[in-house]
């Protein structure tokens, strides 16, 4: 059996946390997983554009990044011609 361990919340947040486990037909431990995975690739996706937007905020990082971009489009060999 995996290691366990306590974590304290307010009876409502228990209250809620359970509610959303049975509506959902899993374990309480098994939904604040769920919701854990949930929020780190919430934050991941954040993550991600806070960088896209400051790539594209400085105009020689965004050209080295189109550069890259075409010389992996053609590595593709897929016969299809750049449609942008």
């Amino acid at each position: 059996m995996a290691a366990t361990a306590t974590v304290r919340v307010d009876p409502e947040v228990r209250d809620r946390i359970n509610e959303l486990a049975a509506a959902r037909g899993v374990k309480a431990s098994q939904l604040l997983g769920q919701l854990v995975r949930a929020a780190e690739e919430d934050q991941l996706l954040a993550d991600m554009n806070e960088d896209f937007n400051a790539l594209r905020q400085d105009p020689q990082a965004r050209a080295a990044y189109d550069d890259e971009l075409r010389e992996w489009d053609a590595a593709l060999l897929d016969g299809l011609g750049d449609e942008a």
